[in-house]
């Protein structure tokens, strides 16, 4: 690149010939070339490095780019939206390029989209729409995103797979079972095992239990099988069927079936004997006993599943218990409304012994019973946290002198209040029918919950912080002294904060009294002038009042400004000493003034023992004495300008009363000495007394002469005095 390096130097009186020029202009031109000009890079003949590039021909460009080097960084600048001021918008710093403003660039737009991006890294998003494929490098198109559907090209890897909200806890390999798969494993299928099933459309585990009752009617009933045919025998294994008999092949009929009666015609041999939907507990050798009992059938009908021996059956022989007095010891479920009283019996077998029992035995047995039970009967149950209104509990009903069991409702409903037993957390509107007393114990109050008054309103929200070990104390008072609120705590030292909200103050003694707010103190009062005491040190022994000025005073509210540095105020008939302080429009009554007063800074007025010292701005210094009628007119006094000067001059006031002569003005000299004058023109009106200049001397000595009054004796005279 090249940049612009001066070709001449030259001094008064050279030649400057054509070359020169243009070797000095070939190097301006070979340092502005679009494509080997000066490259701006800060090093000789390159120029200086360019740390701002904004809009062409303006001072103060709006859309810029520039360079912050304190900061380290380049910033993006921008007319947003054509409001006329520039914003910065982009900055491109070490290692990140940021939006100035969080949430506010976008990354092309919904016409205008880039083409591809490639990260090495985490990319974090609020949200992502993709409208097309999301792949890997190796599978672009493995997820196809449309409305509503995720469609992918491959293998799912999931730890928890989560479908309409519920969590599929099934392993891959029992997934993989629904598949198809041919493979089989060899179980001992048991009544707990489970069968997937569709029912009606919903898949559910059903029990093999149930799947075996579904069959086992099915194959009873045979309801798809509607006909057979008609077949005159069927011999199957052994067994032969014929008309209505059923046999073997040795006894085709064993077995012959009528209406309601099945014969056999020979022995059955059975695990199991079931009679009328009962099963036969007997053994042979028990029905054995049977043989040769002389009862009649429809006695022994009675005994229907008795294990008695056959000495014991026959003392039934004459038994005068009625059928249906012997069926309800058969598990009759019949019953019949009947008043217990002492003397009522219960069967009850006595140890192998059937006896009947009195009903106050009962109450003897049961009685000790109930009195010792030991806590286990209920510590060993199952704890339950909440008690439900259909739950019951067990009450002793004092009028029956008997144990019932009740509802909860109903249990609530008799009590002297329907809410005496419920738990506080059952109870919206809990009461109490006398004072509270915590039996030295404390009540725990959520985190921003209250104390309320008698209509629901909040009057003491309670806040709470973590791991507190401050609080406040509250202590009332005997008669004569006010009660107490104190910080108190694990710190050594600590605040009590009365903090108000938002605009709002702090208080004290009612809305004439202090209110306190943050960075203000308001004192009113109920008719007297507000006040602060400052005690002294020495058991506040006396005070000083800062006081507000009586009512009368005030022409409007005021402002009293504190000095910001440790100082003593000054009070308004005090003796003291005033260091440092500018006075503006003051009114001072026969000052005393020590040293050097200034007035009007370095460029004022400076005021000491036997001198005034009037300086200016830039304008000469003067003094103007006014007349005496209303300061209509002044005499000024005034310095010279300054090219007049040559140095500090002195002028002495005469020693005696008189009026001063100015330059300009009309006016008789008495007895003056004229040393060297020039007097050009004008008219002598009265004797002069001259001198001749003596040869060698510059002195004038004017001699007594007299002379005419007439023009020319005048410029005579004139031209005496100028010539000595």
């Amino acid at each position: 690149m090249a940049g612009y390096t001066r070709q001449s130097s030259y001094t008064d009186g050279d030649v400057i010939n054509a070359a020169d020029s243009n070797n000095e202009f070939n190097q301006i031109l070979a340092a502005f070339v679009n494509t080997s000009g000066h490259k701006h890079d800060g090093t000789a003949a390159e120029g200086p490095v360019i740390g701002l590039i904004g809009d062409p021909g303006v001072a103060t460009p709006l859309n810029k780019v520039v360079v912050d080097d304190t900061n380290n960084r380049v910033g993006l600048f921008l007319d947003a939206g054509g409001a006329g001021s520039s914003v910065e918008q982009i900055r491109f710093q070490d290692g990140v390029i940021v939006p100035v403003t969080d949430n506010d660039i976008d990354l092309g737009t919904s016409s205008l989209e880039f083409k591809n991006a490639f990260f090495d890294g985490t990319v974090t998003t609020d949200a992502i729409v993709v409208a097309g494929t999301i792949g890997h490098d190796d599978d672009t198109d493995l997820l196809t995103l449309a409305d509503g559907i995720v469609t992918v090209a491959g293998e799912i890897s999931t730890t928890t797979l989560d479908i309409g909200g519920t969590n599929v806890t099934a392993t891959a390999a029992e997934l993989n079972i629904m598949d198809g798969d041919t493979s089989a494993t060899s179980t001992t299928v048991a009544d707990a095992d489970r069968v997937v099933f569709n029912d009606g459309g919903t898949m559910k585990q059903v029990a093999v239990t149930d799947l075996a009752a579904y069959f086992d009617d099915e194959i009873t009933a045979m309801p798809n099988l509607t006909s057979v045919g008609t077949l005159t025998t069927l011999t199957v294994d052994n067994v032969i069927i014929n008309g209505t008999t059923i046999g073997h092949t040795d006894d085709t009929d064993l077995i012959t079936l009528a209406d309601g009666i099945a014969t056999v015609a020979g022995e059955v041999s059975m695990t199991t004997l079931d009679i009328g939907g009962t099963n036969v507990t007997a053994t042979a050798a028990e029905l054995n006993i049977m043989d040769g009992v002389t009862a009649t059938t429809a006695e022994l009908n009675i005994m229907d599943g008795v294990t008695a021996t056959t000495a014991e059956l026959n003392l039934m022989d004459g038994v005068t218990a009625t059928t249906a007095e012997i069926n309800i010891l058969d598990g009759d479920t019949s019953a019949t409304s009947t008043t217990l009283a002492d003397a009522d019996r219960v069967i009850v077998n006595d140890g192998g012994t059937m006896k009947q029992v009195a009903l106050t035995d009962f109450e003897t047995y049961f009685e000790s019973v109930i009195d010792t039970l030991d806590t286990s009967v209920f510590t060993s149950q199952t704890a339950e946290t909440t008690v439900a209104s259909d739950d019951l509990v067990l009450i002793f009903d004092a009028s029956a002198s008997a144990f019932r069991k009740m509802t909860r409702a109903n249990f609530t409903a008799g009590l002297a209040t329907s809410s005496a037993l419920l738990e506080l957390a059952d109870d919206t509107s809990p009461q109490l029918g006398a004072n509270l007393d915590t039996n030295s114990h404390n009540i725990l109050i959520d985190d921003a919950h209250f104390i309320a008054d008698e209509s629901g309103n909040e009057q003491i929200i309670f806040q709470t912080t973590s791991s507190a070990v401050n609080q406040f104390d509250i202590t009332n008072a005997a008669s004569g002294s006010g009660p107490t609120l104190s910080s108190t705590g694990d710190d050594t030292n600590v605040d009590l904060n009365l903090v108000p909200k938002g605009s709002g103050v702090v208080q004290i003694d009612g809305s004439n009294g202090v209110a306190i707010q943050s960075g203000s103190i308001s004192i009113k009062n109920s008719g007297a002038q507000s006040y602060v005491d400052f005690y002294c040190e020495s058991s506040n022994a006396h005070y000083a009042r800062l006081q507000a000025p009586a009512h009368s005073a005030f022409s409007g509210n005021i402002t009293l400004t504190m000095p910001a540095t440790t100082d003593t105020l000054v009070g308004r008939t005090t003796t003291d000493t005033l260091t440092n302080k500018t006075l503006t429009s003051p009114t001072i009554s026969a000052p005393a003034v020590t040293g050097t007063a200034t007035f009007g800074g370095a460029s004022g007025v400076s005021i000491s023992q036997g001198a005034i010292s009037i300086k200016n701005g830039g304008t000469q210094s003067y003094v103007d004495f006014y007349c005496e009628s209303s300061n209509a007119h002044y005499a000024r006094l005034q310095a010279p300008a300054h090219a007049s000067f040559s140095g500090n001059i002195t002028l002495t006031l005469p020693a005696t009363t008189d009026t001063l002569a100015g330059i300009a003005a009309t006016q008789t000299l008495t007895n003056k000495t004229l040393t060297s004058p020039t007097i050009n023109g004008g008219s002598l009106s009265s004797a002069v007394t001259a001198t001749t200049q003596s040869a060698g001397t510059s002195d004038t000595t004017i001699a007594t002469t007299a002379f005419a009054q007439t023009a020319a004796s005048n410029e005579a005279v004139a031209l005496a005095i100028a010539l000595g």
